[in-house]
C-alpha cells in the first residue's frame, strides 16, 4: 500500500468510526429508555442494564456500518476535490482507478466485518439479550430481589425477601401476594373474589 493510499485511508477512517459512535448512541438510547423503565423499581442490578445495552451493541454496529463507510468515502473524496488536492493527484498521473483501490480494500473489510457481525456476534449478542430481558420480565427473582424491598413482578404478585443468600437462591422470610379478581356479574350485582 503506497502512501496516497494510507493517505486515503487515513481520511476516511476517522469519519467512518465517528459516524459509527454517533450512529450507534442514537440508536441506543430508545432502547435505554425502555431497559430503565423495565428495571427501574424492580430490583434489578445496574449490571444485567449494563449487559442488556452491550448485548445489543453488534445489531447497530451491523445496521450502520455500511452508513459510516459512504460517509467517509463521500467526505473524503468531496474534501479532496474541493482543496483541489484530487486535481493535483490527477496531474501527478494517478488515476480514479489508483485512488479506488483502497476504498475496495476498506469495502472487504467492512463486508468480512459485517458478515461476521451477522453470522455470529449478532446472534449470540441478541440470544444473551433475549435472556436478561426474560430473567428480568419473567423471572425476577433470578435476577435478584433487594432485600427488604417489596417488588411487584410482571405477572400480577407482589413479593418482599428479608434475607437472601447464595446469590438469590436461598430466601429466609419470603413473603408472597398475588390479589385475583374474577368478576361475574348475575342478579343485578357483583362478586370479588
Amino acid at each position: 500500500m503506497g502512501r496516497i493510499d494510507l493517505y486515503i485511508v487515513r481520511q476516511i477512517v476517522p469519519i467512518m468510526l465517528v459516524t459509527l459512535f454517533i450512529s450507534v448512541v442514537v440508536l441506543l438510547l430508545e432502547k435505554m429508555l425502555q431497559l430503565l423503565n423495565l428495571t427501574v423499581g424492580s430490583g434489578v442490578s445496574s449490571f444485567v442494564v449494563l449487559q442488556m445495552i452491550v448485548s445489543l451493541f453488534p445489531n447497530y454496529i451491523r445496521l450502520v456500518l455500511p452508513l459510516g463507510l459512504f460517509l467517509g468515502i463521500f467526505i473524503t473524496f468531496r474534501r479532496l476535490s474541493t482543496q483541489s488536492e484530487l486535481h493535483a493527484l490527477h496531474a501527478g498521473g494517478i488515476g480514479l482507478g489508483q485512488l479506488s483501490s483502497p476504498v475496495k480494500a476498506l469495502a472487504a473489510v467492512v463486508t468480512i466485518l459485517g458478515l461476521g457481525l451477522t453470522g455470529y456476534i449478532e446472534p449470540l449478542g441478541r440470544f444473551v439479550y433475549h435472556s436478561l430481558h426474560h430473567q428480568v420480565t419473567n423471572g425476577i427473582i433470578e435476577a435478584g430481589i433487594g432485600e427488604g424491598i417489596f417488588i411487584d413482578t410482571p405477572d400480577g404478585y407482589t413479593v418482599r425477601v428479608e434475607r437472601s443468600l447464595n446469590a438469590g437462591t436461598e430466601f429466609y422470610r419470603f413473603f408472597g401476594y398475588r390479589e385475583n379478581r374474577f368478576w361475574r356479574c348475575g342478579n343485578g350485582h357483583s362478586e370479588t373474589r
